[in-house]
């Protein structure tokens, strides 16, 4: 590379620095205005509920909504940070796109260097992938931990009722309606629906009903690697992956004891 094309990739990475700054404090701006506003607006949303009641029953509906002061706190509290997020996520693609451009295109007049991608629209393409893999994560995060909060429910009504006799109504976490009998043993309609759960996820994961803990950890990690999205690009393959982080969880230490226990 010339002493003019050095130059001209120093230049660029000085406008994409530039960028990269200017528009970060412009989001962490947004940010703020948007955790602003919607703080304020849920204290005056409380004082309404709490201490208006009396005035919502005096003063019919329209008349109030119809009243200037409301109409401006509608738009203030509730206009306002719908536009600062859909401004907040336009500079984000904005920011990622430019900055990630000009960065690699100055690398390839400086050193060389060439680029991911050869046009700037390929960049903002990889950040809206980027942004649904996200979603996907946090949504992949969100099942599992409502999984694990309904296996706690189920464990604290077990530790609850498990020593009483006598029969009660219940919806065992199959969905299907039965009698609880008081205890974990034999084959009442919980124990029925967990055994199926159990050897459903053995075979999910491709093991025998009587797997060990070792066996468990090594066909997850075999079957994950195989269907992760990053990995495998079938159309199946986010529920795949899904189905077997769910088999998993299944497949605990305490849930393999009380399978061995049913036996």
């Amino acid at each position: 590379m010339n002493i003019f094309s050095k130059g001209f990739g120093k230049f660029l990475y000085g406008v994409s620095r530039f960028l990269d700054i200017t528009l970060g404090y412009t989001i962490d701006f947004l940010e703020i205005i948007i955790y602003f506003v919607e703080s304020i607006g849920k204290g005056i949303l409380s004082l309404f509920v709490m201490g208006c009641s009396v005035i919502f029953l005096m003063i019919p509906f329209g008349i109030l909504f119809l009243s200037p002061l409301i109409l401006k706190l509608i738009l203030v509290f509730v206009v306002v940070p719908l536009l600062a997020k859909f401004l907040r996520d336009g500079i984000k693609f904005l920011k990622y796109t430019l900055t990630e451009y000009l960065y690699e295109k100055s690398n390839y007049f400086i050193d060389g260097t060439e680029t991911r991608f050869v046009g700037i629209g390929d960049y903002g393409k990889e950040y809206i992938r980027k942004e649904e893999e996200k979603k996907r994560r946090a949504e992949e995060a969100r099942r599992r931990a409502e999984a694990e909060r309904q296996r706690q429910q189920r464990q604290n009504f077990e530790d609850m009722f498990g020593g009483f006799s006598g029969g009660f109504t219940f919806h065992d976490f199959t969905g299907q309606q039965g009698s609880y009998s008081g205890t974990n043993q034999g084959f009442g309609p919980m124990n029925i629906g967990f055994k199926e759960k159990y050897e459903e996820a053995c075979d999910v994961l491709g093991i025998p009903y009587n797997a060990n803990q070792d066996q468990i950890r090594s066909a997850y990690r075999k079957k994950a690697k195989e269907y992760h999205p990053d990995l495998n690009k079938s159309e199946n393959a986010t529920e795949k992956f899904q189905e077997i982080n769910d088999a998993n969880e299944m497949l605990s230490e305490e849930n393999m004891n009380r399978y061995r226990n049913l036996n």
